[in-house]
């Protein structure tokens, strides 16, 4: 008799998952890197649970889901990953009731494990100015110098700024094309699988100039942030570029917007809907606006990145429909 062990080995294994082989032939999108994630919560959480794990599929029943959940909150407290790994869990029983290896839903009714979510807080207008003042400032070099200001001022992924090449950028009208972005070893289609325009604000755009004087590699189908083999710089050169940089910047009592605790540096991308505020201006590619015109306003605004979402939003329409 299969046990929930055996059962649950190949989840979340991105070659084997029958989970993962239902959501593409159904036209879903899912990503390697996601399920790679989803992997290590398993392996870590879930495929070392004896008691779970030696449970026949057959005789699992709710009861165990629910002890199971008493393990997780005993070992990690009542914190994101433990629901992570109790929705994963619950996520391979429903795949075994519809495909009908199971003839009870044994997860209805379990709810989720209730943690107070800390939301990290958003950098204020002064500490962007005191980030960015000088070039490099506080930063290494050009390049690190760079990047954070394109995330700050374009809204940009990281994975999106890592895969950004000099041919997606048009000096001429300050603006870029983000078509590509890097989801852990894989380049792909960014986030939605949409390709987007978004504006380049000045002092971003003379950055861009500036490091393109000094880079590694300067050809057009280059990555732009990448050393002198044409290697992408990664997550940890990120972390470790970002975090070690910004205490000289702002002072550590302030660094609310970066830690929360139980979970460590949790905002590496600097985005609105990441939590630290800072707007994106960002339009469909097919409904490029006049960028030039776009470009000079957000430079009016002197990278003022404390105003609402809606408000950029309604002047970027303004901006668009105005004559020329």
């Amino acid at each position: 008799m299969i046990t929930f062990g055996e059962y649950a080995a190949p989840f979340y294994d991105w070659q084997r998952c029958p989970h993962v082989r239902r959501l593409q032939s159904e036209g879903k999108t899912i990503t390697k890197n996601s399920v790679d994630k989803q992997r290590y919560v398993m392996i870590r959480h879930i495929l070392s649970d004896e008691a779970l794990c030696e449970t026949p599929m057959a005789e699992l029943r709710k009861a165990d889901l629910l002890d199971y959940r008493d393990r997780l909150v005993g070992e990690m407290g009542r914190c994101r990953t433990s629901q992570k790994a109790f929705d994963i869990v619950k996520t391979i029983c429903t795949e075994a009731l519809f495909r009908e290896e199971i003839d009870r839903d044994i997860t209805v009714g379990l709810g989720k494990i209730q943690y107070e979510s800390v939301e990290p807080g958003i950098f204020t207008e002064d500490e962007i100015r005191m980030l960015f003042a000088d070039c490099p400032g506080h930063f290494v070099d050009q390049y690190d110098y760079t990047i954070f200001l394109m995330a700050a001022s374009t809204g940009m992924r990281k994975g999106e700024l890592f895969a950004l090449k000099w041919q997606d950028i048009d000096f001429e009208n300050g603006d870029l094309v983000i078509d590509a972005a890097w989801k852990g070893s894989e380049l792909g289609k960014p986030k939605w699988e949409k390709t987007r325009s978004t504006v380049i604000p000045g002092v971003t755009l003379e950055s861009l100039a500036r490091l393109r004087g000094v880079a590694f590699n300067t050809a057009d189908e280059k990555f732009i942030f990448s050393d002198a083999v044409g290697t992408v710089f990664g997550g940890t050169w990120w972390t470790k570029r970002f975090v070690n940089k910004i205490e000289f910047a702002i002072p550590v009592g302030d660094l609310r917007q970066l830690f929360v605790p139980g979970d460590g540096f949790v905002n590496e991308d600097l985005r609105i809907d990441h939590g630290l505020g800072l707007e994106s201006h960002v339009v469909p590619a097919e409904e490029k606006p006049d960028s030039g015109k776009l470009a000079e306003y957000l430079v009016e605004l002197e990278m003022d990145f404390s105003y609402p979402l809606e408000y950029c939003v309604h002047q970027i329409e303004l901006v668009v429909n105005c004559d020329a």
